[in-house]
């Protein structure tokens, strides 16, 4: 079972300390939720665990490795992100959009 592991996370955003000491561990099965005002750094947080934001303090571990030295195919084939806001450049249902993540495991072809 897959086990992420933060371990006092901590990150800047704009000069800012938007993410102050977080630690947690979570295994795979279960649903959790980030919840907070506008402005709290739950999106941060997120960018954060997926290596797209470098933490200014602490790390994140998927499965023992440290998330911050996976190379992007292997962090693409072990985590999905869909971020909020984003435009589409051409109609996708729901499930087509999610079902892309499944790109990094299939073959060329």
């Amino acid at each position: 079972m897959t086990t992420l592991a933060i371990e006092t996370l901590s990150a800047r955003l704009g000069g800012r300390t938007v993410v102050d000491g977080v630690s947690a561990t979570l295994s795979g099965g279960g649903l959790v939720g980030v919840i907070g005002p506008n402005g709290a750094g739950k999106s941060t947080l997120a960018r954060a665990l997926l290596g797209l934001v470098p933490p200014s303090q602490g790390r994140v571990l998927l499965d023992g490795a440290d998330v911050a030295t996976l190379k992007p195919a292997e962090l693409a084939r072990r985590i999905a992100y869909l971020p909020q806001g984003q435009a589409l450049h051409w109609p996708l249902s729901v499930e087509r959009l999610v079902a892309l993540g499944r790109l990094p495991h299939l073959g060329p072809f």
